[in-house]
């Protein structure tokens, strides 16, 4: 029994061998002589059968695949074509909208190209007519003072710094594709010029002065016969002023009722004329229109005009001469008066900025005498016994008279006075200051010489402080006409006297006091200032004191 199933199971192995091998199964079945033939047969049936459906199932199952893979080829080739047509879709899309806003773009790009070319062409039209203008003005009046770079019209002691900045506006320059980026190019650069015309305003409404004594003229080369050699050295004295950034010159004209220009009124002064000076007492019968070889004050006012720089007449009113017998205009006289608003008048003919009065009014001198024809009082007189408010009137009748004057000659010009720095000293000696700042009518300005420093006497004392807040306070400077300050220049560098408890320390202790007196009286709101006097620019102790100015004037 058991090598009949043996026989039967290898019988069946054989045949599976022999179907997937391919060998004839006799051969293969030969060396098994326990299978009978019918056997055998049924098996190679029963086997032929079953690969029959093998490979039946493997045709169908690859006929489904097949099917398979050529169903999800054909839906990606749908999805891809469907993709690929929305993408096409989309970008014809796209490109229809871009064009659309390309074309808006175009026309936005023009039209602001177009109001761009508008806006250049009405600003070179604007330029073109401002240059027109400023050309015929300057052709029309050559010795006028020039518009842009001179400052106020004022006083004695004042000017303007620095040279004014003109500005163009570039937008005519820019392509109208930069002008298409930022529609407030133009502006941007509009405002900026007018940011720098406000501050170039700001440089030249401050008064820089420069007191040119006659007392300086020797020192300067100013004493000549000589136009060319006046000229020359007028030249050099006003560039200095212009390297100090000076630009106001206060010029004196009248000293000792002369001239310095070619008067048919008044003799030549002799501290400005070498030819006058030889001349002695017998000049004072000649005029100077006849005694000077030249016109020094018209070749100065051409010279300073030319640099920019403003010049003011300096003028002292009464006084005639000096030494032992002094004499004086009398204030009360209106023959007196008449003259010096004459003398007023006369320069006033000539191109000047202004005139400027300094403190000689009444004196301490006993009277007053006869001279040459001159209305004076003679010595003893009632006059020197006046109350100091009759004085004030006396000598307010002359200034109400000279103001009219200097307005009705040229409103632009200023009429100024540059009193003491003591208060009870200028009232006494009738200089009206109460009035004239609080009334119109006399002065444009008033210009104080506070001649100290901020260490005075034994006590130290701020002298200098003390005196600026007195002129400013409220209460006195009530129509707001003290506006510059005389600054002690000649001081510099002065040796104190160590008998004397009035000395003033603070000049020999420090270099830079004329630099912190102008940080001062610009914080207590003043407009400007005025160097007392030429001659201390070439003096060592004056060039320090100068070059600690220059830094503050420089910022």
């Amino acid at each position: 029994m058991f090598k009949k199933i043996k026989a039967k199971t290898i019988a069946v192995i054989m045949a599976f061998a022999i179907v997937f091998a391919g060998v004839p199964a006799l051969t293969i079945a030969e060396p098994c002589n326990t299978v009978s033939q019918a056997e055998a047969a049924q098996a190679k049936t029963t086997r032929k059968n079953s690969s029959r459906k093998k490979s039946s199932k493997k045709k169908s199952s690859k006929k489904k695949s097949a099917k398979k893979k050529s169903s999800k080829k054909k839906s990606s080739k749908k999805k891809s074509a469907k993709k690929k047509s929305s993408k096409k879709k989309s970008s014809m899309k796209k490109k229809s909208t871009s064009k659309k806003s390309s074309k808006k773009s175009a026309k936005k790009t023009s039209s602001r190209i177009k109001s761009a070319k508008k806006t250049t062409q009405k600003k070179s039209a604007k330029k073109k007519a401002t240059a027109k203008n400023t050309t015929t003005t300057q052709t029309t009046s050559r010795n006028s003072a020039q518009k842009k770079n001179t400052q106020n019209n004022s006083s004695s002691r004042k000017g303007a710094s620095g040279e004014a900045k003109t500005f163009q506006n570039n937008t005519s320059d820019v392509k109208p594709a930069d002008n298409i980026k930022s529609k407030t190019v133009p502006k941007s650069t509009s405002k900026k010029t007018t940011k720098a015309k406000k501050t170039s305003k700001k440089k030249y409404t401050e008064v820089r002065g420069l007191w040119v004594s006659v007392y300086d003229y020797p020192s300067l080369g100013l004493k000549t016969d000589s136009k060319a050699t006046f000229k020359k050295n007028a030249d050099k004295l006003l560039k200095k002023m212009q390297s100090y950034k000076l630009n106001t010159l206060y010029m004196q004209v009248r000293a000792y009722d002369d001239a310095a220009w070619k008067s048919k009124t008044f003799h030549a002064m002799k501290y400005i004329s070498p030819k006058a000076t030889k001349l002695g007492y017998k000049n004072a019968s000649k005029k100077a229109a006849s005694t000077l070889k030249f016109d020094p004050m018209q070749v100065m006012i051409k010279e300073a005009h030319a640099k920019k720089i403003k010049i003011v007449a300096w003028m002292n009113p009464y006084r005639c001469s000096t030494g032992s017998n002094d004499y004086y205009l009398d204030p009360a006289n209106g023959k007196s008066q008449s003259r010096v608003v004459n003398a007023v008048k006369e320069v006033m003919t000539y191109n000047v900025d202004g005139i400027v009065f300094d403190d000689y009014f009444y004196t301490a001198v006993l009277g007053y005498k006869n001279t040459s024809g001159i209305i004076t009082r003679s010595a003893f007189s009632a006059d020197h016994w006046l109350k100091a408010s009759k004085k004030r009137q006396n000598v307010n009748n002359l200034i109400k008279k000279v103001y009219k004057a200097v307005k009705a000659s040229n409103k632009k010009a200023t009429f100024g006075i540059a009193p003491q720095g003591n208060l009870e000293n200028d009232r006494a000696l009738g200089a009206d200051i109460d009035t004239w700042l609080s009334k119109n009518g006399y002065i444009d300005y008033l210009m104080p010489q506070i001649y100290w420093s901020n260490n005075w006497g034994s006590s130290h004392t701020k002298m200098f402080s003390n005196r600026l807040k007195q002129f400013r306070k409220s209460s006195l400077n009530k129509n707001g006409r003290m506006k510059y300050v005389a600054l002690a220049l000649y001081r510099s560098g002065e040796k104190p006297n160590q008998s004397s408890k009035w000395t003033d320390y603070g000049w020999s202790k420090s270099k830079s006091n004329i630099a912190s007196q102008y940080k001062e009286l610009k914080k207590a709101g003043c407009e400007g200032f005025s160097l007392f006097s030429a001659q201390f620019l070439n003096k060592s102790a004056g060039k320090a004191e100068m070059k600690n100015l220059k830094k503050v004037l420089s910022k």
